[in-house]
C-alpha cells in the first residue's frame, strides 16, 4: 500500500505525517477501514486523526502548535477542517497561560467563527488567575452568558457583581440566577 495513495484518498497532507500528527500505521489503518466502510466521508477521518492526536498529548510545545496552525487539508471532499481543529484546540485545555495568550499571533483567533471562543477561553483563564474582582471590567464588556454563568459558581463573587448581573446580564436564565443569589445572606458579608 502506498503511503501517498493513503494521503490522497483520505484528504491529508504529507504535513501531517511530517509534523507527527498521525503515523504512517494510522493512516494505513484509517485507509482500511475507510475501504469497507459505510462512512465514506474522509473528513470524518482527518477529524478523528487529530482528535486522536490532541487526547495523547499532556501538553504541547510552541513548535506543535505553529504545526497545528499550518496544517491544511487535501480532501477529495473539498472539506477545510481547520477551523474545526482550532476550535479543537481550544477546547482541549492543554494549552498553558502563555501559549493561550499568545495565540492572538494567529490571525484566526481574532477573526469568527474563533474570535467568541477565543476570546471566551482567554477570559476564563485569566479569572482562574486573578479572580472575579480583578476580571470583573473584562466580565462586564464581554457580554458573554457563559462567563456570566460560571462567575456566578465561583466563592469570590461579590454582591455588588451578582446584582450587576441579576440586572445587566443578556441572558434571563443568568439574570434569575442572579436574582436569587443576591437574596442570600451568604453573600451580603462580602461585598467588600
Amino acid at each position: 500500500m502506498s503511503i501517498n495513495k493513503a494521503l490522497q484518498k483520505l484528504g491529508y497532507t504529507s504535513s501531517w505525517i511530517e509534523f507527527g500528527i498521525i503515523s504512517n500505521e494510522y493512516l494505513l489503518s484509517q485507509y482500511d477501514e475507510i475501504q469497507n466502510s459505510e462512512d465514506q466521508n474522509t473528513e470524518h477521518y482527518r477529524c478523528g486523526g487529530f482528535s486522536n492526536y490532541l487526547n495523547s498529548k499532556e501538553y504541547l510545545t510552541n513548535i506543535e502548535i505553529d504545526n497545528i496552525f499550518k496544517l491544511t487539508d487535501n480532501g477529495p471532499d473539498l472539506c477545510n477542517l481547520h477551523i474545526d481543529r482550532i476550535h479543537q484546540l481550544l477546547y482541549s485545555d492543554i494549552l498553558n497561560n502563555e501559549q493561550l495568550f499568545s495565540l492572538i499571533k494567529y490571525t484566526e483567533v481574532s477573526e469568527p467563527p474563533i474570535q467568541k471562543l477565543y476570546n471566551r477561553k482567554c477570559l476564563l483563564r485569566k479569572i482562574e488567575l486573578n479572580g472575579v474582582d480583578s476580571s470583573f471590567d473584562e466580565i462586564m464588556k464581554s457580554n458573554d452568558p457563559d462567563i456570566h454563568r460560571f462567575i456566578l459558581s465561583l466563592p469570590d463573587i461579590k454582591l455588588h457583581q451578582i446584582k450587576w448581573l441579576s440586572i445587566n446580564s443578556n441572558n434571563k436564565k443568568v439574570r434569575n440566577i442572579a436574582t436569587q443569589l443576591s437574596k442570600n445572606k451568604k453573600y451580603r458579608n462580602n461585598d467588600t
